[in-house]
């Protein structure tokens, strides 16, 4: 039997399941991004610091970190373990349409209402490459399971998806070097890290 579990003063526009499963997080119009204990079937945790709707959530594959991507086109990475924000992506400027992580590297891919795509370093923080201003807004934005293309949505375009190949780990370009036309294909990287899984909620049980 369903359950209603009340925390927003506003609607919520958005909720993403932890990686594993006992927790969830929520956003809202309200500007606030709720984590929420299944288990106890009340919210843990309230992050506050968007100034319009959060309406993009995405967790890290080893469940230390969220995302929120809000309305006002600021991304915000979260601690969850020690419950506070690590660094907000500022470069977007519209808001911000979907969010995706890569699934092995330390890789955050954005899209936004400006029509941009962006890479992202979610170890040392920094900008990667932009694609050009699409011809029309982009929607979802999704790595292949191996890593190695980038899929991205616009609305109105026929094919919807369009493949960004070339994600292979290489040496990355020198800082502020141009990446060829500037598409997410003529990028590359390497990085020391991997995600690994860990339990890291045990604090906020």
């Amino acid at each position: 039997m369903g359950r209603t579990l009340s925390g927003h003063r506003a609607n919520c526009i958005s909720v993403q399941w932890h990686p594993y499963g006992e927790f969830f997080a929520s956003g809202s119009v309200d500007t606030n991004l709720k984590i929420w204990d299944v288990r106890r079937k009340t919210c843990i945790q309230t992050y506050k610091g968007h100034t319009r709707g959060v309406r993009q959530i995405l967790f890290s594959p080893d469940g230390r970190w969220v995302l929120s991507g809000g309305d006002d086109g600021l991304i915000k990475l979260w601690d969850l373990t020690m419950g506070k924000l690590l660094h907000e992506f500022t470069l977007h400027t519209g808001a911000i349409t979907a969010l995706a992580i890569h699934p092995s590297e330390f890789l955050m891919a954005s899209a936004s209402a400006d029509r941009t795509v962006r890479l992202w370093d979610l170890e040392t923080f920094e900008p990667v490459c932009c694609t050009p201003a699409e011809s029309s807004p982009v929607r979802r934005v999704c790595f292949s399971d191996d890593g190695k293309a980038l899929l991205v949505g616009q609305r109105g375009q026929k094919p919807p998806w369009t493949v960004c190949p070339g994600l292979a780990p290489a040496p990355a370009p020198p800082q502020g070097a141009p990446g060829g036309a500037g598409r997410l294909g003529t990028f590359k990287w390497e990085r020391p890290g991997h995600w690994a899984p860990s339990r890291c909620l045990g604090r906020l049980s």
